[in-house]
């Protein structure tokens, strides 16, 4: 009887550990020189995600709840990096652009602003079309040619991603 149960707990601890730490690793992808990303846990509800590009280092929060997977780029692409985050279907996310220069541009039209401060201090702004006031359509992160783009999150998820970008800290690194 005491064998059946020790053997019935061991079983349940390997399968539970199996389980918590198939997205919580550590991750470095060197995809090429000055192109690293680092993913970590820290035994709390989000893990500290970091990304240089070129001269742009990103850091930011995202929430355990949350997946987040880097794009493939293609020759064809107008960005250099992709990055998609989602909270409950993989089809309606946010997708984190850098662009290459002069790439980018939003439409006016119908378009209204509202701004946040990002922890750091930095102030970003967050675009509405058609008189959404919730669900936004693009966060524009300034200088560095970075947008942060909605491709469907409920009004939820787009609340609650609010709270996720607030957390990005953006830095120009010398080489």
């Amino acid at each position: 009887m005491m064998k059946r149960f020790f053997n019935f707990l061991i079983t349940g601890i390997i399968i539970l550990t199996m389980l918590g730490c198939s997205t919580n690793k550590t991750v470095e992808n060197n995809l090429k020189a000055n192109n690293y990303s680092k993913i970590t846990e820290n035994n709390s509800k989000v893990s500290n995600y970091s990304k240089t590009i070129e001269n742009i280092a990103i850091e930011m929060n995202i929430p355990n709840e949350w997946t987040y997977e880097e794009l493939p780029l293609d020759e064809s692409d107008d960005y250099k990096y992709a990055l998609k985050l989602y909270k409950s279907q993989e089809d309606k996310n946010a997708t984190l652009y850098i662009y290459n220069q002069g790439k980018f541009g939003l439409c006016g039209t119908g378009r209204t602003v509202n701004s946040i401060i990002l922890d750091n201090g930095n102030k970003v702004e967050i675009g509405y079309y058609d008189d959404q006031d919730v669900n936004w359509s693009d966060i524009f992160l300034g200088e560095f040619n970075i947008v942060f783009l909605n491709h469907g999150l409920d009004d939820d998820e787009a609340v609650e991603f609010l709270d996720l970008v607030k957390t990005v800290n953006i830095k120009n690194i010398e080489n």
